[in-house]
């Protein structure tokens, strides 16, 4: 476990291609030794730093979630599976984030989904968002 931050993953069924579907909730607490601010959260996952040909990023723009309020970013991106395969197929998957400031760190809810289950994971994610309450404001 990476120190400082804590975590509740949940795992829904692989898609027919093979990814996961995964909706997770993080809290990186001010110690965190790697992402001590949310800035350096945003530029090293908002932003390509060795971009996958195909890859898009959504602009990082502010969102209202009650009276927090939050910044959020989408990409499309890829899993190539069978991983560590000499041939992987790359499938392309979805993947959702929306990053909480707080007064002593941060927290990240994220999903991830293949494109045949995007709707379905985004559906589920956006009743997550509306019921988060942070353990820190």
């Amino acid at each position: 476990m990476e120190h400082g931050l804590f975590q509740v993953v949940m795992l829904g069924p692989r898609s027919s291609e093979g990814p996961r579907t995964e909706i997770t909730v993080s809290y990186f607490a001010p110690d965190n030794h790697r992402y001590k601010a949310v800035d350096k959260y945003l530029r090293l996952h908002a932003h390509p730093v060795m971009a996958i040909s195909g890859e898009t990023y959504s602009e990082v723009r502010e969102e209202q979630f009650g009276d927090r309020k939050a910044l959020r970013f989408e990409l499309l991106t890829f899993e190539f599976l069978p991983p560590y395969s000499v041939d992987p197929k790359k499938i392309p998957v979805h993947e959702s984030y929306v990053v909480f400031p707080a007064s002593a760190g941060f927290y990240v809810l994220s999903c991830h989904a293949a494109m045949d289950r995007k709707e379905l994971v985004l559906g589920l994610f956006e009743l997550v968002l509306a019921s988060f309450q942070p353990l820190v404001e």
